[in-house]
């Protein structure tokens, strides 16, 4: 999500609607859930953990920017 430049809003409801579609198909097959790596694979808790930090971290650079421009974005905003 960050790397497409989505604001939180869109990051959430993206999010939101995948975890939703994989409940749903979870729900209907009646299988469990597997986790499975970028190729299809079933991995381990811990390989998708390892997974997920190596590939999908977020570097420390990007939050602070991404708090400057939020928090410049909720201050420009007229109050209702």
């Amino acid at each position: 999500m960050t790397t497409q430049r989505h604001c939180h809003t869109q990051a959430t409801i993206a999010v939101a609607r995948k975890l939703a579609e994989r409940t749903r198909v979870t729900i209907t097959t009646g299988r469990p859930y597997q986790l499975r790596d970028t190729n299809g694979d079933p991995v381990t808790a811990r390989g998708a953990k390892e997974l997920i930090d190596a590939h999908y971290h977020v570097d420390t650079r990007t939050h602070p920017h991404n708090r400057a421009h939020t928090d410049t974005m909720q201050n420009s905003k007229p109050a209702r």
